[in-house]
């Protein structure tokens, strides 16, 4: 779970609480008894001390407790962690983050692009502005940034999942290098394998037989993983936009 969700469940989201909030006629407001403004309590973002305030008049806020649970205002906490809010009135629907299209409808995930921090393969990691070509499969298509084989004929880059995502995306395409088949002609004919096992070497998943020229793409259930590696064979093998998925 991330840092901004924990805050979010921690401090309970609230649009706005007020004290002695009496019914309204569609039973969207709730009277209240036995709410405490609580000045004992201090939070904590990502180690600064947070003091939400009024944008109008600049005054604090203060928490407010009911039933053991600690309330602040949803703006003040979401932009603080970095989400924008949006309220529709029509609809009395907060948005944080995205906007999505209904209530009730998909979930916005979030993904964070596994960049050589999650891998610490940097000397393969390729993007489309500095290295296009190396991104390009033999269709034509160009990965906005990924990893990418050579003539060692396999990489395998390890996902430091940290049991903080998810889910694992991203596409394979398996290739032999143009060098490679240049000195031997029959290793196009040759199956690719793919397989991807977890921090205690135990085996997700593998396909074998991959042929030259196929893509593929995975999506990897991984919030119990501390990290995933991702073997695969093919000199010219992108393992395209690999992405986490909060």
């Amino acid at each position: 779970m991330s840092k901004k969700l924990k805050v979010f469940m921690v401090l309970t989201i609230v649009l706005s609480f007020a004290l002695g909030a009496v019914a309204n006629a569609n039973g969207g407001l709730t009277r209240l008894t036995e709410v405490y403004l609580n000045n004992d309590i201090s939070v904590v973002i990502n180690g600064t001390v947070f003091n939400a305030k009024d944008p109008q008049d600049g005054s604090t806020y203060v928490p407010m407790t009911y039933k053991g649970r600690t309330y602040l205002p949803l703006r003040a906490v979401a932009e603080a962690v970095g989400l924008p809010v949006d309220y529709d009135s029509n609809t009395k629907t907060a948005y944080l983050g995205t906007k999505s299209g209904t209530i009730g409808g998909p979930v916005q995930e979030i993904f964070i692009n596994a960049t050589p921090e999650y891998t610490g393969l940097g000397e393969r990691y390729k993007t489309k502005k500095i290295d296009a070509a190396s991104l390009t499969t033999s269709t034509g298509k160009t990965f906005e940034f990924g990893y990418c084989g050579d003539t060692g004929r396999f990489m395998a880059p390890n996902f430091l999942c940290d049991f903080k995502y998810k889910r694992l995306k991203f596409t394979v395409y398996s290739a032999w290098d143009q060098k490679e088949m240049d000195s031997d002609p029959n290793l196009i004919n040759t199956p690719l394998t793919i397989w991807i096992n977890n921090e205690h070497n135990v085996q997700i998943e593998k396909i074998q037989d991959v042929k030259h020229g196929t893509e593929m793409e995975f999506d990897i259930d991984c919030i119990d993983y501390k990290s995933l590696s991702v073997y695969v064979t093919g000199g010219a093998t992108i393992i395209g936009e690999p992405k986490f998925v909060k």
